[in-house]
C-alpha cells in the first residue's frame, strides 16, 4: 500500500511547525498562521516516502539557517523531527 499525502496530514504537519518548531517565533502573531505553509508539502512527502527522524531533523536545520538564515538553527529541530515521524507511524 502506498501512502499519500492527505490534507489532514498537510494539516498536522503545518500545525506542528507553527506551534513546535516555530524558528521564527510567530505563533503568537495575528496573520502567521500559514508563515511555514511553504515547507509542509516537501515535509509530507518526506514522511509518506519513509525519511527518518535525522533526515527530517536535518531538513528543518537547513530550511533553518538557508531559507530563513538564522546563524545558529534551533536544538528544536530533532525534537520536532520526532513528533513529525510519529504522523505516519
Amino acid at each position: 500500500m502506498q501512502r499519500r499525502c492527505t490534507q489532514r496530514l498537510r494539516e498536522e504537519v503545518g500545525a506542528i511547525l507553527l506551534h513546535d518548531w516555530d524558528p521564527l517565533g510567530v505563533r503568537h502573531v495575528a496573520g502567521a498562521a500559514n508563515e511555514y505553509d511553504g515547507y509542509v508539502e516537501t515535509i509530507c512527502q518526506m514522511l509518506v516516502d519513509g525519511a527518518d527522524v535525522r533526515k527530517l531533523g536535518d531538513h528543518l536545520h537547513r530550511l533553518e539557517s538557508d531559507a530563513m538564515g538564522l546563524s545558529s538553527p534551533t536544538e528544536n529541530a530533532q525534537v520536532v523531527a520526532n513528533r513529525l515521524r510519529m504522523l505516519v507511524r
